[in-house]
């Protein structure tokens, strides 16, 4: 989740020029959960370890190269996207403010339009020095009241309020979107913690006193009545291994499966998110390409992890 967090900074909107892989495009290309992943040989498995591998580098590569690609037009675009965020005090040139701090005379100046656009003048901070306390107050009621109409009557006043109230629905919805995801995808890891327990568990209960047992024979036999021994006892633990995993195996499978499901349910969510970022970072209406599906390339990435184990249970080593 922090990644994701993290990512959703970069999401920007606009038409940018990427030509990136989808999110379903990606998904379409994760290898299927093998059937079955006990005793097989290990070529197999190696075969289907490296193309899971091969897969997370090329989403691990897109995800670099996106963020690279948002950064770059951030960096090209600065000026116009913080024309977007703030309001400049007249005659001052968003162009002049690149790499440059604002001087004694445009803080000035901002600080007289700001108090203009209020209803006040600069003679007012002076005047009310010299009041007492009574005429502070009857002056405040006056002013509030003035103001009150002006800004009633003042159509960008109007249009920011409603801007605003919009900001603050988005807002909201990108909370509630951000705690949907987190609700979705927060149980699994003490679900694969809690597999991981049991998987130890009878690991120690079923095979570890077969492993010390053939371990007390030595590695030289002294007669054939030692060795048949040994070898039966060694069948024995390959049956255990084999029960071991066709006992595991089937659980991780299944909540693999249940993870994969999450993810996809949260692709509507995370797309929405990034139209939300855009509009209220950028107020603009859409990502940019780069940015476009972004944040669903990390859940992919970590179900790919968890694919690459799924021979993990197999213990039985068959070449």
């Amino acid at each position: 989740m922090k990644i994701m967090i993290g990512t959703v900074l970069f999401l920007c909107a606009a038409a940018f020029p990427y030509a990136g892989t989808s999110p379903e495009a990606f998904l379409a290309q994760i290898p299927a959960v093998p059937g079955n992943c006990c005793g097989i040989i290990e070529k197999e498995k190696n075969s289907f370890k490296k193309s899971v591998s091969d897969l997370d580098e090329k989403m691990e590569k897109e995800f670099r190269e996106r963020n690279r690609e948002c950064k770059a037009y951030m960096e090209k675009n600065r000026e116009a996207i913080a024309s977007k965020m703030i309001t400049l005090p007249d005659g001052v040139d968003v162009k002049e403010k690149k790499n440059k701090k604002m001087t004694k005379e445009e803080k000035k100046a901002m600080a007289e339009k700001m108090m203009r656009e209020y209803g006040l003048s600069p003679d007012d901070p002076k005047r009310l020095k010299g009041m007492t306390k009574e005429e502070r107050i009857e002056w405040a009621e006056t002013y509030v009241s003035g103001a009150d109409k002006k800004l009633k009557d003042d159509q960008k006043h109007q249009e920011a309020r409603k801007g605003a109230r919009e900001n603050l629905g988005l807002l909201q919805e990108q909370q509630a979107l951000l705690a949907k995801i987190n609700n979705r995808m927060a149980g699994f890891d003490n679900k694969f913690k809690d597999l991981e327990r049991m998987a130890d568990a009878l690991e120690k209960k079923e095979l570890e006193p077969l492993r010390k047992k053939l371990a007390s024979y030595g590695e030289i036999r002294t007669s054939k009545e030692q060795e048949l021994r040994a070898m039966q006892d060694g069948k024995q633990l390959d049956a255990a291994k084999q029960r071991y995993c066709e006992t595991m195996s089937p659980r991780y499978r299944a909540l693999l499966a249940e993870y994969l499901a999450a993810v996809k349910a949260c692709l509507p969510d995370y797309k929405r998110l990034e139209v939300i970022t855009a509009r209220i970072q950028m107020g603009l209406d859409k990502p940019i390409e780069a940015a476009d599906g972004l944040m669903t390339i990390e859940p992919l990435r970590k179900y790919l992890d968890l694919l690459g184990d799924v021979y993990k249970f197999d213990l039985l080593n068959r070449q």
